[in-house]
């Protein structure tokens, strides 16, 4: 999932008058990590065990995530 698509879209593309910029979205450096291997399809115990800290902690960033995502499970993350 990319996050800030106006930075790799050919300029192109970018002036076209159907698209539309995405809003960027405020998540740190961490919860973009979680948010990329959550995009893999990985559990909590696998981003966990990948990124050496804790499921607990790994469930607060997928909440902080899903919220500023604004919405309500990880699946919806995805789309």
């Amino acid at each position: 999932m990319y996050l800030n698509f106006t930075r790799s879209a050919p300029k192109s593309f970018c002036d076209s008058t159907s698209f539309t910029a995405q809003p960027r979205l405020n998540l740190s450096e961490r919860e973009r990590e979680v948010l990329r291997l959550l995009d893999q399809g990985k559990t909590n115990r696998e981003i966990a065990r990948t990124l050496h800290i804790v499921e607990g902690t790994i469930r607060d960033y997928i909440s902080r995530i899903l919220s500023e995502l604004g919405v309500s499970d990880r699946t919806q993350s995805a789309l």
